[in-house]
């Protein structure tokens, strides 16, 4: 019985360590705001979801940046950082949406803070400029 008992709390222990260490390594790929802005600035990213294009962000210096769907226009806008997670503050909006980042296979993976489980892709990234269908606020 006590070797029973020994070769149980060895089980525990060892899965315990396995959950630990599986929950760091997850926590650990995320991208802090400096490896964000770092990969970001400078560049236009093209996002996808489930596949399909949906947008593209176009990252300038001091964390501006402007965003169009696929449609063309675009709106202006800044990221922060709140309790975490990225967060963008676009113009003539009330909502700002906040996401996590990280670095996958194939380049940046954004995660809806309120909902982890909606995700865009990176589909490239590139140093042209965002080309707008409306009347751009400037360059």
């Amino acid at each position: 019985m006590l070797l029973w008992w020994g070769i149980m709390r060895s089980v525990f222990a060892l899965l315990l360590l396995l959950l630990t260490a599986s929950t760091g390594i997850a926590q650990d790929s995320r991208l802090s705001p400096d490896a964000y802005e770092t990969y970001t600035r400078g560049y236009t990213i093209v996002f996808q979801q489930d596949g399909q294009i949906i947008g593209a962000e176009q990252y300038l210096s001091d964390r501006q940046v402007v965003w169009t769907f696929v449609d063309g226009n675009c709106t202006r806008g800044e990221w922060y950082v709140r309790n975490g997670a990225i967060c963008f503050a676009y113009e003539n909006s009330s909502d700002d949406p906040c996401w996590y980042a990280d670095l996958v296979e194939g380049g940046l993976r954004v995660s809806f803070a309120q909902n982890p489980q909606i995700q865009q892709f990176e589909k490239y990234k590139s140093t042209q400029p965002i080309q707008c269908a409306n009347t751009y606020l400037g360059s």
